[in-house]
């Protein structure tokens, strides 16, 4: 067998391997070693629901791109103290940084968006309440476990963040003046593939995406408008009618991949 094809099995094996540990965001740095983890709940999770123990295999993640294999030395009610190998750089983010602005939904059906918008790649949620917006309120620390879980879940190297509730003009000035293109989706717009597709070379190679899903109820015919006054592009989703929690994670998905 020549030695690169011995290589690329020995490569392939290591990162089967490391997919199948469990992985973990945590606020400490990686800059000591052994690292000394103060999080209670994650002591819980490891002992009483993984059921590991001192000497099994982790990944630990610092939210901010780098990871590392870890093994447990010490693990009780506390927290955790482990021992980290040679930190490398999560391979995993994708190159478009989308903030995904999703007007408030029923609770478990945002619950829902937030979890598979993270799986998909977003870098970001913000809650917009429109004028058709039925629930305002939200549990932020919920919500908060939920992307953290995915994004381990989903082998990502970098925490998404979810940020404070804004109307939905706040939030077109604030997508105006932070990325590169916002798609407001609505059913009378264009291709939003073909949008993104015919600015993709006015882009960065990193641009930053932002994506505005609407309610339940649908757009007023006046936040549509407003859309076109901040300068945001109206693109559509297809020519069927999606559930707003539907059209939350397709929209992530192209604004990501296409």
């Amino acid at each position: 067998m020549p030695v690169t094809s011995v290589h690329c099995h020995s490569v392939t094996l290591s990162l089967l391997q490391r997919m199948k540990l469990h992985r973990f965001f945590i606020k400490e740095s990686f800059a000591q070693n052994p690292v000394h983890i103060a999080d209670a709940a994650l002591a819980r999770q490891l002992r009483s629901v993984l059921r590991l123990k001192a000497g099994d295999r982790i990944v630990l993640c610092d939210g901010r791109g780098q990871e590392a294999d870890a093994t447990i030395q010490v693990l009780d009610a506390k927290g955790a103290e482990v021992s980290i190998g040679t930190p490398r750089r999560n391979m995993n983010e994708p190159s478009r940084r989308v903030i995904l602005y999703c007007a408030l939904l029923k609770r478990e059906n945002f619950e829902w968006v937030a979890q598979k918008a993270v799986e998909t790649g977003v870098a970001e949620i913000v809650p917009i309440i429109t004028s058709r917006t039925v629930k305002q309120g939200i549990k932020s620390d919920r919500i908060t476990t939920i992307i953290k879980e995915a994004a381990e879940q989903a082998g990502r190297g970098v925490l998404p963040s979810f940020g404070q509730a804004l109307s939905l003009t706040e939030a077109f000035k604030a997508a105006k003046t932070s990325n590169h293109i916002n798609l407001f989706c609505d059913l009378h717009g264009k291709g939003f593939g073909e949008l993104l597709s015919g600015r993709a070379n006015v882009l960065p190679n990193d641009p930053k995406v932002g994506v505005f899903i609407g309610p339940e109820g649908g757009w007023h015919e006046d936040e549509v408008a407003e859309a076109f006054t901040h300068d945001l592009l109206v693109a559509n989703l297809g020519k069927l009618t999606l559930r707003a929690e539907t059209a939350a994670v397709v929209a992530s998905y192209l604004a990501i991949n296409a």
